[in-house]
Parts: C-alpha cells; sequence; structure tokens
C-alpha cells in the first residue's frame, strides 16, 4: 500500500501572503490621497475664504475714503488757505510725498506711514501720522491725504512749484452769461442783452485719498483715490 501523498501548501500560503501585503499597499495609497485631498480641500476654503474677506475689507474703504473727502471738504470750505500747509493730526500733507511706501513693503522707501501706531516699527524712515477712520462693521481703518503738489504753499505754478489739476494748470478761463442794463437806453431795448464776461478761476489740485482697512482674519486692503475739488 502507497503512502497517501500530501500536497505542498507552502505556495498556496505565499500566495496568501503576497495578497495580504499588495492589499496593505493599496489601503496605505488610499489613505495618503485622501490626506492629499483633505488638505487641498482644506487649502483652497482658505483662499477662498480669504478672498472674501479682502473683498469685504476693500469695500469697507469706500466709506472711509468718504469721509476724508468729507473731511477735505470743510476744511476748504473753512480756510481754503489751510490746505496750503500740512496738518499730520489729521493725516493730511501738501505735497505729494513721491518717496511714499504707503504699504510698507518697498525696501529702503524714505517715507511709510504709521498704520499700526508703533512708529513705523522704529525703522529709520520718515514715519507720517494716518487719521483714524470711522469703523464699518467689524472694519477698522486709518487714511491719509496728500496734495499733489511738488512742495507745500500756494499751488500757483512758478519755478519750484507745480501741481497736477484736471487741466494741467491752475487757471482756467471762465465764461457766463450775463445781463448788461447798460445797453438798455443805448440800444433802446426793451430788456437787457446777455453778453459773455469771461475771467480766470483757480482750479483746485488734485489730492489723494489713502486708505488702509483691516477685516477679519487680519486681511488688510489698500485703495487709493484722486479727487478734485473744483
Amino acid at each position: 500500500m502507497k503512502p497517501a501523498v500530501r500536497p505542498n501548501s507552502r505556495p498556496r500560503h505565499a500566495a496568501r501572503g503576497m495578497v495580504l501585503i499588495l492589499a496593505l499597499l493599496a489601503l496605505v495609497g488610499l489613505a495618503l490621497s485622501a490626506v492629499v485631498l483633505v488638505r487641498s480641500v482644506d487649502a483652497g476654503g482658505q483662499i477662498v475664504g480669504n478672498l472674501g474677506f479682502k473683498q469685504q475689507a476693500t469695500a469697507a474703504a469706500d466709506p472711509m475714503a468718504e469721509e476724508a473727502l468729507a473731511w477735505l471738504l470743510a476744511a476748504q470750505a473753512a480756510d481754503l488757505a489751510a490746505l496750503h500747509a500740512s496738518q499730520p493730526e489729521a493725516g493730511y500733507y501738501a505735497s505729494s510725498l513721491d518717496d511714499l511706501d504707503p504699504t510698507g513693503s518697498q525696501p529702503g522707501a524714505l517715507a511709510r506711514v504709521d498704520w499700526d501706531g508703533d512708529d513705523c516699527g522704529g525703522a529709520d524712515i520718515t514715519c507720517l501720522p494716518a487719521r483714524a477712520a470711522t469703523p464699518v462693521g467689524p472694519h477698522t481703518g486709518q487714511w491719509v491725504i496728500t496734495r499733489l503738489c511738488r512742495i507745500e504753499g500756494e499751488p500757483q505754478p512758478s519755478s519750484t512749484q507745480t501741481c497736477a489739476s484736471a487741466a494741467g494748470n491752475l487757471e482756467a478761463e471762465v465764461c457766463k452769461g450775463r445781463l448788461d442794463y447798460e445797453t438798455l437806453g443805448s440800444a433802446g431795448l426793451g430788456q437787457g442783452s446777455m453778453v459773455r464776461g469771461c475771467g480766470l478761476a483757480p482750479l483746485s489740485p488734485y489730492y489723494r485719498i489713502i486708505v488702509r482697512s483691516v477685516g477679519g482674519r487680519g486681511t488688510v486692503s489698500y485703495t487709493e483715490t484722486l479727487v478734485s475739488l473744483s
């Protein structure tokens, strides 16, 4: 009687081991893919959220700029000559400040705005005070106004003074109709005749309003508006 032949089970066990290893590798790959996907979605959500906060901060800067314009109009009505000199405590500067870096991001800038009230971080530069704006909801902000003239003082053109204005100069001929009663008798008319009276009227230089608004998650937005009071 021949002894029973026992089948060799080692190849079957080896195959099962390989399948288990492959399954574990596939599981690890799926786990890594899930982690990458979660991080991608999270980063995308942060980007969308930051853009939303940025837009809200920019929108909040509009009424702040209008507030600065209202201050400028009130100052002009009270005493136009007062705008010929800087008023740092009010955030107003009577020259264009061509070396100003409003965002504080340019290396080697000669002047910055003290937006955070920390003396521009102690930097060895000209640090200009800003004026606090009325908060708009949760948004806070400050603004500065610069007159687009080369230097302070009278805005009339001279060898040292030039200002940007709507017409490129500070005087323009203004003509308007008026009723000339002196012609009533000589012309024999039953009513006065309309003549053209012309004269020179000063034009207002441009003013630049820079607003920095701060919103959610510390989002910061800068806006710049050019206005003329003429």
